[in-house]
C-alpha cells in the first residue's frame, strides 16, 4: 500500500491506495485524510500608475507571501500590452498611450497560484513651451547681448518633463547651446532668433524673438600739417585716422572756417588772410550717421611788423619807449650786466602800470623773453652798465615740429608746429634757477611746465594748445616733444 496526495481546486485529499495481484481491477481505494490548503497570497507595488509618452515603470512583488511552510517559487508579469517577464523586482516602458491591467501571477513550490493587477494609463506628452528674454533690448553692434531661455517650461500631461536641451539660431549665420548663452552682431540690422528646446520625452517647442541691433556712430578725426603760420598759408589735412567702428566711412565733409569747404580723404587748403579759423570735418557711415570733429588753425599777417626802431641801446638806469608789433606776443633780446651786478628790465603799458617782469638776475645775461602782452609800450631798465634790447616779431623765434626735439642755452624763447601731449626736458645742470613757461599762440598763458632750482630730467604733461615756450635758464637745456 501507498499514499498519494491529490489537489482539487482548494483541496489536497491524501489517498491510500492497496493493490492486490497484477490488475488495476482489484485496486480498492479509500480516502486517508482531507484537509484545507492554503494558497499564496500576490501583492504588487508600482513606482507610478500613470505618466506620459514613453512611461518607464518599476513593479515590484516583494510584498507578495507564501503558505506556513512553503515558499513561492515563480513571479509572472503580463504588462497589457503584449510584454511578459518574470522576476521579483522588473522594470517596464509603455511607449504608447492607452489604460493598461498589469497582472503578477505568484506560484508556490505546491504549484499553487495567486494573482493580482493594476491598471496602469499612459498619455501622451504635451511637449515643453519655449520662451526667452534678451538683455540689452536695444544693443549696438559688438556689444555682449545675454539670452536667456530660463522662462521655458515643461509640465506635460500627469508627469512633468524636464527640458534637455536648449537651441540657438542667432539670425546672422551663427548657433549656439545651453539655457543662457550671449551673442554679438558684427553689423546693424534686425535678426531673427530662433529657440528650440527638447524634453526628455523628445517632445519639442521654439519661439522666435526679433532683435533690433543699432548701428554705431562713426569716429571723425582730423591730422593736419600746419596748425599756425603767415598768411598765405597751405595747409594739407587728412581724416586717414577716421574711422567706423562696425562698417566703413563713405563720406568726408570738409569746413576751413573762412566760408570754403571740400570733400574726400584729404583736403588741401590756402588761407589767404590772417585770423584764428576752426576746421570741421564731418564723416557719414554706410548707415547714414556721423561723427564731428575740429582743428584750429592760427594764420598770422604776412606784412612787415609795424614796430619801431628794434634796437634800444644805452647805459644805466633807464625807461625807454618800445614799438611792438601790433598783433600777437613779439620777442625782447636782451644783454647786459657785464661786471655781474643786479639788473632788471621790466614792462609797463601806457599808464605806468607794471605788465611783466622780463629779467632780473645778478648774473651776465644774454637771452630772448616772450613780451605776452600786448601793452607793453615802455621798459624801465636798472644796470650798472650798458645794455641792449632788440625788439622783435614772433618770427624770429626758433620752431620746432611734434614730434621732434629743440636744444639751446640760456634764456630764449621757441615755437611749436603741433599740438604736443608731452615733453621730455633737461636742463639746469648746475642747479641755478630753471624756468619753462607755455603760451598760446596768441600769447596767452596756458602752464608753468619747469620751476626748479635743482639739476632737471623729466616728463612733463603739456596743454594741446600751447604754442609758445619761454625758457629762463642758466646753461644748457633741451626738449623732446611727443
Amino acid at each position: 500500500m501507498r499514499n498519494a496526495w491529490l489537489k482539487l481546486g482548494g483541496l489536497v485529499i491524501s489517498v491510500a491506495l492497496t493493490v492486490t495481484g497484477c490488475g488495476w481491477d482489484q485496486t480498492v481505494s479509500s480516502v486517508d485524510d482531507l484537509e484545507s490548503a492554503e494558497p499564496p497570497s500576490a501583492a504588487t507595488a508600482v513606482s507610478a500608475s500613470s505618466g506620459t509618452v514613453p512611461f518607464e515603470v518599476r513593479f515590484d512583488a516583494a510584498d507578495s507571501s507564501a503558505a506556513e511552510g512553503t515558499e513561492i517559487a515563480q513571479y509572472d508579469w503580463t504588462f497589457g500590452d503584449g510584454a511578459t517577464a518574470s522576476g521579483v523586482e522588473v522594470t517596464h516602458v509603455y511607449r504608447s498611450t492607452g489604460t493598461f491591467t498589469a497582472t503578477l501571477t505568484v506560484t508556490d513550490e505546491r504549484g499553487m497560484t495567486d494573482q493580482e493587477s493594476v491598471e496602469i494609463t499612459v498619455q501622451a506628452n504635451q511637449g515643453p513651451e519655449a520662451d526667452f528674454a534678451v538683455s540689452p533690448q536695444n544693443p549696438f553692434t559688438q556689444a555682449s547681448i545675454t539670452f536667456d531661455a530660463s522662462a521655458s517650461t515643461d509640465a506635460a500631461g500627469l508627469r512633468g518633463h524636464a527640458i534637455a536641451d536648449y537651441r540657438w539660431v542667432f539670425g546672422d549665420g551663427t548657433q549656439s547651446e545651453g539655457q543662457v548663452v550671449t551673442h554679438q552682431y558684427a553689423d546693424d540690422g534686425d535678426y531673427e532668433v530662433k529657440l528650440t528646446v527638447a524634453d526628455d520625452g523628445g517632445a519639442t517647442s521654439s519661439m522666435v524673438r526679433t532683435v533690433s541691433v543699432r548701428n554705431r556712430a562713426p569716429q571723425a578725426s582730423i591730422q593736419a600739417s600746419s596748425k599756425r603760420g603767415s598768411a598765405p598759408l597751405t595747409v594739407d589735412f587728412s581724416a586717414a585716422d577716421a574711422s567706423d567702428p562696425d562698417g566703413s566711412v563713405q563720406k568726408y565733409a570738409w569746413e576751413f572756417g573762412d566760408g570754403s569747404g571740400a570733400s574726400g580723404r584729404s583736403a588741401s587748403h590756402t588761407y589767404a588772410a590772417s585770423g584764428e579759423f576752426t576746421v570741421r570735418l564731418t564723416v557719414t557711415d554706410d548707415d547714414g550717421a556721423t561723427d564731428s570733429a575740429t582743428l584750429s588753425v592760427d594764420v598770422e599777417s604776412g606784412q612787415p611788423s609795424d614796430a619801431g626802431p628794434t634796437r634800444h641801446e644805452g647805459s644805466g638806469d633807464s625807461v625807454i619807449s618800445i614799438d611792438p608789433p601790433t598783433e600777437g606776443p613779439f620777442l625782447l633780446a636782451i644783454t647786459g650786466n657785464d661786471a655781474g651786478q643786479y639788473f632788471v628790465v621790466t614792462g609797463h603799458d601806457a599808464d605806468g602800470n607794471l605788465t611783466t617782469n622780463f629779467v632780473a638776475t645778478t648774473d651776465p645775461y644774454d637771452g630772448v623773453t616772450l613780451a605776452p602782452s600786448g601793452n607793453t609800450v615802455e621798459l624801465e631798465i636798472m644796470a650798472p652798465g650798458a645794455w641792449t634790447v632788440d625788439v622783435l616779431t614772433l618770427d624770429a623765434a626758433e620752431s620746432v615740429s611734434v614730434p621732434g626735439q629743440i636744444s639751446g642755452s640760456g634764456p630764449s624763447v621757441f615755437r611749436i608746429d603741433g599740438s604736443p601731449s608731452t615733453a621730455h626736458i633737461s636742463g639746469n645742470p648746475d642747479g641755478h634757477f630753471f624756468h619753462v613757461k607755455g603760451f598760446s599762440a596768441v600769447g596767452s598763458y596756458t602752464s608753468i611746465l619747469v620751476d626748479a632750482n635743482d639739476p632737471f630730467d623729466g616728463e612733463v604733461s603739456v596743454p594741446g594748445e600751447t604754442a609758445i615756450v619761454d625758457v629762463d635758464a642758466v646753461g644748457d637745456w633741451s626738449f623732446t616733444f611727443e
